[in-house]
């Protein structure tokens, strides 16, 4: 809505994490729980689970709004007020995850280009057969 409204967006530069898209930490989700539940039991523990990469709030707009008429400006988180605190460097480590279950997410760019291709809202699901 911003990139419409205006010619320029100022974007925090300096504070890096990883994009996710929630139907893929769904998919992903569903994925594991379709193990059934020895497997989790056998593998509890604390994971993390996230897309492959890392970006910052500027990159992420940016590969966002690519080839759209807008201005993407890098600021400071200083020059961005806002009441939360965000930590300057939030990437979480997912690959003792994909070691144990074999699943993980791909890199942050691919689920970008999936989710703008994406309709707003998933189809209704099939209902199983009974």
């Amino acid at each position: 809505r911003l990139a419409r409204e205006r010619d320029e967006l100022r974007v925090v530069a300096d504070q890096t994490g990883v994009p996710n898209w929630t139907r893929a930490l769904a998919r992903v989700t569903a994925a594991l729980i379709g193990r059934g539940r020895d497997d989790l039991v056998r593998h509890a523990g604390l994971y993390h689970v996230s897309a492959q990469g890392e970006a910052t709030w500027h990159a992420f707009a940016r590969a966002i709004l690519d080839g759209r008429a807008v201005r993407v400006t890098p600021i400071a988180t200083a020059d961005f007020p806002t009441r939360a605190r965000r930590p300057a460097h939030a990437v979480l480590d997912a690959s003792r995850f994909a070691r144990v279950f074999g699943l993980g997410l791909p890199h942050w760019t691919e689920l970008l280009r999936e989710c703008l291709r994406s309709p707003a809202e998933p189809p209704p699901a099939m209902p199983k057969a009974s």
